[in-house]
């Protein structure tokens, strides 16, 4: 994932969350002991005992944009609601400049710190301008070491667990402007939850699993923070069709698209829905009909690398995408 913080460019690895709160930290899961980290840009702060037994194994997380709420995803179907505790304020800032990359294992999106460039946009350049060369995202890494870590006082506090999946969960949302969270399983389920009361609200629809279908599906839900719209896109396993489904906040259909490859992350930016693929390419969509708009070519003009990840500056004149072999690119968006 990446995050803009002023003029510069915060990334981070698989199964690593950034946490902005006064100051840039992370939250990491999926380590071999199953436990949850956070760390800033040079050492681990504290742990959060949980279990990597089956059953319980993290399969995807999510933390709200305010920074409050780390949210997890289990293998059991279950969902687990934390609140992050407030942190104290460490010097990130000569961190930055002088400290490693804390990755300690090899991952497929490397994390370090980037500056973007900055280029003055004009209306004749068109919706989608590839800004500068892409660069790509170096990390030095270092070898696994034990960490003198405080797991006593541990920065999660865990406030609630939804019960509704009978399947591996694969993908949350979390909207605090409208106070849902929205959920997808690999049985290819999508569920709508209260984030206030931490209850079911309704099953969002999707496609009839019991005709055509096979699961498991690959499943990925995201939520409009503009108008609480939810888009979902589900792949068949075996049929190799994916289907993308925009559905309102009260769970009505607007409208269904198929795609014939398979998307790899879901971004919602202004009027724009952003759809990262398989092979590279991003697909433009409206993000109130899904009528396609454009398609970015790959990153990388050597092979086809999924898209990893992909997010918006505040004022959604810029899309950040990266793919999993560590490029970045940076694009302007006219969203008139």
């Amino acid at each position: 994932s990446e995050e803009s913080l002023g003029d510069e460019i915060v990334t981070s690895a698989r199964n690593k969350l950034l946490v902005i709160q006064d100051n840039v930290l992370y939250i990491s899961y999926g380590h071999w002991d199953g436990s949850i980290q956070l760390s800033n840009n040079s050492k681990c702060i504290s742990i959060y005992r949980h279990s990597n037994k089956a059953g319980s194994r993290i399969t995807t997380a999510n933390v709200s944009h305010d920074g409050t709420l780390f949210i997890i995803g289990m293998d059991c179907g279950l969902i687990r609601i934390f609140n992050i505790k407030p942190t104290p304020t460490y010097n990130t800032s000569s961190e930055r400049s002088s400290s490693p990359s804390p990755m300690g294992e090899k991952t497929s999106i490397l994390g370090s710190l980037v500056r973007p460039p900055v280029v003055n946009l004009s209306p004749e350049t068109g919706p989608f301008v590839f800004i500068e060369q892409s660069s790509r995202v170096h990390s030095s890494g270092s070898s696994r070491k034990l960490v003198n870590a405080n797991s006593n006082r541990s920065f999660l506090s865990l406030e609630a667990q939804l019960y509704g999946h009978c399947d591996s969960i694969s993908s949350i949302s979390i909207s605090t402007q409208f106070s849902i969270i929205a959920s997808c399983s690999l049985d290819g389920v999508c569920l709508l939850w209260d984030l206030v009361k931490k209850t079911l609200i309704r099953e969002l629809p999707t496609v009839n699993k019991h005709h055509e279908h096979t699961p498991p599906f690959t499943s990925i839900v995201e939520i409009n923070p503009l108008n609480g719209d939810i888009v979902i896109y589900l792949l068949d396993s075996e049929m190799k069709v994916g289907q993308l489904h925009l559905c309102t906040i009260n769970g009505v259909s607007i409208t269904t698209t198929r795609f014939y490859k398979r998307a790899t992350s879901i971004l919602f930016c202004g009027l724009t829905l952003f759809l990262g693929m398989e092979d590279g390419t991003i697909s433009v969509l409206d993000s109130f009909n899904l009528t396609h708009i454009a398609n970015l070519p790959p990153i990388s003009n050597t092979k086809e690398s999924p898209i990893a990840a992909m997010t918006c500056s505040d004022d959604f004149t810029k899309l950040i995408s990266a793919d999993e072999e560590g490029w970045m690119v940076i694009w302007g968006i006219d969203q008139r």
